[in-house]
């Protein structure tokens, strides 16, 4: 009987230590419950399985289904029917909304209220090719289709005059689209137009098409890489002297391309997130790095403050333009 006890005094005891320790929110099943799960699995302890599996439910009520998914990922056979008809039950009626929602044709697509969408608004600081502060508003969308299909666009604006005179005016658009075809691969499509006056380039557009790997994938890290070929093309402003006469026409410049990318997100606390995005694109002409990283913290479900700060070099660039520039953002995020 002392044994018994001291044996679930333990368990108690590890259990409240990581509830208490989890990085991890109400959003997700925190990473101390897994690993006393997967621990007790692994043993064949069903009588610490249960402890731990009812606690956790107790504890969070409002992830009772992804945790009997999680149990059902570790053991299934530990399930009991009621929990396992439960989680077939919602399976069911899931795989019964997407169809039917299929069904109503191409408004199944454009639906604004099965996309989710985020606006950011606030100021930015830029060095380089223009060292001015201006403001910034940005526009994302973002879809899953199934559980092997995401879709998701970003539009940013960077504008400033002084003096009566426009002194930045930077706009980026980009789509990325994923198949995820294996369990921990996918292919990517990416496509970018940047469009910046003061950067000696008209437009430039960049697209590719790579084979990614999820390399880290729990509730705090999350590591995704991608390599792939594309093309890019770049469209360079006429140079004019001082009476307007044209010393370097206008030029389209072409060329295949290579794309590196990796993107990590690390997830600090309940409301505070870390992130980093580089991309590396090599062609016979031109070299692209770019990286931008980025701290939000939330202030309330859907509002965020964000700071950010973007480095990007690019070699070789029109003549009187800077080769090396960099964008720090300070705005508020607002999810829809």
């Amino acid at each position: 009987m002392g044994y018994k006890l001291n044996k679930v005094g333990c368990i108690a005891a590890s259990l409240s230590f990581a509830l208490i320790m989890s990085p991890s929110s109400m959003a997700d099943v925190p990473e101390g419950i897994k690993g006393l799960l997967s621990t007790a699995a692994t043993n064949g302890d069903k009588a610490t399985f249960d402890i731990v599996f009812k606690t956790a439910v107790d504890t969070y009520p409002d992830e009772r289904i992804n945790i009997l998914e999680l149990v059902k990922s570790i053991n299934p056979a530990w399930l009991t029917n009621a929990q396992a008809q439960e989680l077939e039950s919602i399976e069911a009626a899931a795989i019964a909304a997407e169809e039917a929602s299929k069904a109503r044709g191409i408004w199944y697509y454009l639906d604004p209220v099965l996309w989710n969408g985020q606006i950011q608004v606030g100021a930015n600081s830029s060095s380089g090719d223009t060292s001015q502060q201006a403001g910034n508003i940005g526009l994302s969308f973002n879809r899953k289709f199934g559980t092997d299909w995401e879709h998701g666009f970003r539009f940013n604006f960077d504008y400033a005059r002084r003096d009566g005179e426009t002194v930045q005016e930077r706009f980026v658009g980009v789509y990325d689209g994923v198949w995820r075809a294996w369990e921990k691969g996918f292919v990517s499509n990416f496509t970018q137009i940047e469009i910046d006056r003061f950067s000696g380039f008209d437009y430039r557009l960049t697209e590719t098409l790579s084979i990614g790997y999820q390399l880290v994938d729990n509730d705090r890290h999350k590591l995704r890489v991608e390599v792939g070929p594309g093309f890019r093309l770049n469209r360079a402003f006429a140079v004019l002297d001082d009476d307007g006469n044209i010393i370097t026409p206008a030029d389209n410049q072409s060329e295949l391309i290579g794309r590196l990318s990796s993107t990590y997100n690390l997830k600090l606390s309940d409301a505070i997130t870390f992130s980093d995005q580089a991309s590396a694109i090599f062609g016979t002409e031109f070299t692209s790095l770019r990286n931008v990283a980025q701290v939000s913290t939330k202030l309330t479900d859907s509002l965020a403050l964000r700071l950010s700060f973007e480095a990007n070099y690019d070699s070789p660039v029109p003549e009187n333009t800077s080769s090396f520039d960099t964008i720090s953002r300070v705005s508020v995020s607002y999810d829809f």
